[in-house]
């Protein structure tokens, strides 16, 4: 009687710990499966995010010069909307200070001044293109390439936008046309680095 009995709870003792076995082995499977779907997310590299290696503004490394000059752009901004030099610095620093929204707000009053500034249009478009507005970042630029239709760097950032919305061979059609038709420009040469590292 004693030797069934200890049967009985080895038996048991044997089926508990396949349970615990199967049970382990199951919740590692669905762990794996879980980090690989967390693990899910773009690629860190130049192409995809164009701030890799720099060191982003934040209240330890912003220089209290760079405080003092904001201060006073705002303030000249305040007071006289018209200054487009004073205008552009501002809208430039509270880009680096991640206030997009304002920065944009700020290029588009400057645009409403003067619309054929290339320069306010390139950072305005690069404003649309940092809040993944892309619609708006492409726009932009094409009207960059209305008033001059030899603007390499409008050209090649038409292919980052192309990249940006998941159109690789648009990009590369982009990229490709711009080191064919001015070989000697610093454009084309970002242009033969990113068709190499979507190779």
């Amino acid at each position: 009687m004693k030797t069934k009995a200890l049967y009985i709870y080895a038996g048991a003792i044997v089926i508990v710990l396949i349970s615990i076995l199967l049970f382990s082995q199951k919740t590692s499977d669905t762990l794996t499966e879980k980090e690989a779907t967390e693990n899910q997310k773009m690629p860190d590299d130049e192409i995809h995010n164009p701030h890799k290696g720099m060191d982003m503004p934040s209240a330890e490394n912003i220089r209290p010069d760079f405080m003092d000059r904001y201060k006073e752009l705002k303030e000249i901004y305040a007071a006289n909307p018209g200054d487009t030099a004073s205008a552009r610095e501002f809208a430039s620093m509270l880009s680096q200070a991640h206030k997009k929204g304002q920065a944009i707000e700020i290029y588009l009053g400057i645009l409403k001044i003067n619309p054929e500034r290339t320069d306010i249009l390139m950072a305005l478009a690069y404003e649309y293109y940092e809040t993944k507005q892309l619609d708006n970042a492409e726009f932009t630029t094409m009207r960059i390439l209305e008033l001059n239709s030899s603007n390499t760097q409008a050209l090649y950032n038409l292919g980052s936008i192309a990249i940006a919305r998941g159109d690789t061979s648009k990009a590369m059609n982009i990229w490709q046309d711009l080191k064919r038709d001015y070989p000697a420009s610093e454009a084309a040469e970002f242009a033969e680095n990113s068709l190499s590292k979507l190779k």
